[in-house]
């Protein structure tokens, strides 16, 4: 046997530097490169299983949009396109300058809480691919709001133009019926016009739109809400096509704030209408929206948030809807509030002369058998959120 010296039996010939180093870069990119890949790929993963999940909803929301165009086609006002870029920038503004950043911000402020609170440190949800597959699936959702939206506006408005308003007489007498005379003016002796009415109005038009839009916002893209996300969002699209729009056809009325002009009596509500003349300091929101109803009205033009219709009250059932909801995921004191903010709406919409009180009767009973024959047909084992 030849033995063969250690040095010679181990030695190969040295590959060039150049080669060497791009070898090691090679190994490196790889190795930094894996988990981006692997992060992307959990994102795209997550992101379709959540689109997915939520199906029925863009199915409900398209069936709804497709029966108002074949509603409008023959009422011959086919033109949802003219308010959509209204819409668009609408949702674009609250949700891109407001609702995403305080949602990514809340977000932060939970982890940091947690991370304090919390002996285990449970990993940060922004750095979780289901948190942004969460919060891109609610975005589609939140997109198909748009439509939805021009349609119901597009079907309130173009419905009393053939019609007028038929039972606006009826149904005064009935809201007077039930309460022993009109009830705006016992609204009026509980709280003081001088005082509370310009809080009132700015309360009623404005507070309303944020918390229902900030509601169905976050229900679209936390995952807290998975359990309700589609009750909640089919609910929400049959309040405003049941109630808003087949509903509102089925009877139509303007409310008292427009009584003169739908019945030619101007004496019954003439003290409300003086009360929103003193109110108009040129900030006056209920005078501006009242004017700028009108005006389409009798112009039969379209815009966005025209419409005039009085039952039911829109108002009063999407914070109906949203009440119930907050008292099923946040539990008993946060209910009690968003009730609260309920009695709230419904007093400001007599107070203000947009509805007659049985219109936010209608509403709360009528949102409150949608939500009971929702959760007989849900499914959705308790708890998953």
């Amino acid at each position: 046997m030849t033995l063969v010296p250690a040095a010679e039996e181990t030695l190969a010939p040295e590959p060039p530097r150049a080669v060497a180093a791009a070898t090691t870069g090679d190994r490196t990119v790889d190795a930094r490169s894996l988990p981006v890949l692997t992060g992307i790929s959990n994102l795209l993963r997550h992101t379709a299983r959540c689109v997915m999940n939520d199906a029925a909803t863009y199915v409900a929301i398209l069936a709804y949009v497709a029966a108002a165009f074949v509603y409008l086609s023959f009422a011959g006002s086919f033109n949802i396109d003219a308010l959509l870029p209204r819409y668009v920038m609408l949702f674009a503004t609250y949700s891109l300058a407001v609702f995403i950043p305080l949602f990514l911000i809340g977000t932060l402020a939970g982890d940091v809480f947690r991370c304090f609170t919390q002996a285990d440190r449970p990993p940060p949800s922004l750095a979780t691919s289901r948190y942004w597959a969460r919060l891109f699936a609610g975005l589609v959702l939140v997109a198909l709001f748009i439509p939805m939206m021009a349609a119901y506006s597009t079907v309130k408005t173009v419905l009393p133009f053939g019609a007028g308003f038929p039972y606006e007489q009826a149904l005064a007498q009935i809201d007077a019926f039930l309460h022993g005379g009109d009830p705006w003016p016992i609204t009026h002796w509980l709280l003081d016009p001088e005082v509370f009415g310009r809080w009132i109005d700015r309360n009623y038009h404005q507070s309303w739109i944020v918390y229902w839009t900030a509601f169905a916002f976050w229900v679209c893209v936390c995952r807290r809400a998975d359990a309700v996300r589609t009750r909640y969002i089919v609910s929400m699209m049959l309040t405003w096509g049941l109630l808003g729009n087949v509903l509102a056809g089925l009877s139509m009325s303007a409310g008292p704030v427009f009584y003169a002009g739908a019945t030619g009596d101007a004496q019954r509500f003439a003290e409300l209408s003086a009360f929103i003349d003193r109110l108009d300091d040129g900030n006056s929101l209920v005078k501006y929206y009242s004017t700028f109803l009108w005006q389409n009205y009798e112009a039969q033009a379209i815009g966005p948030g025209s419409g005039i219709s009085a039952v039911p009250s829109l108002h009063v059932a999407i914070v109906t809807l949203n009440a119930f909801f907050v008292r099923e995921l946040f539990g008993k004191w946060w209910g009690a509030l968003a009730w609260l903010f309920v009695a709230v709406i419904s007093f400001s919409s007599v107070y203000l002369g947009w509805h007659y009180a049985i219109d936010a009767y209608i509403s709360i009973i009528l949102v409150a058998v949608m939500y009971w024959i929702g959760l007989k047909l849900d499914r959705t084992p308790r708890g998953t959120a």
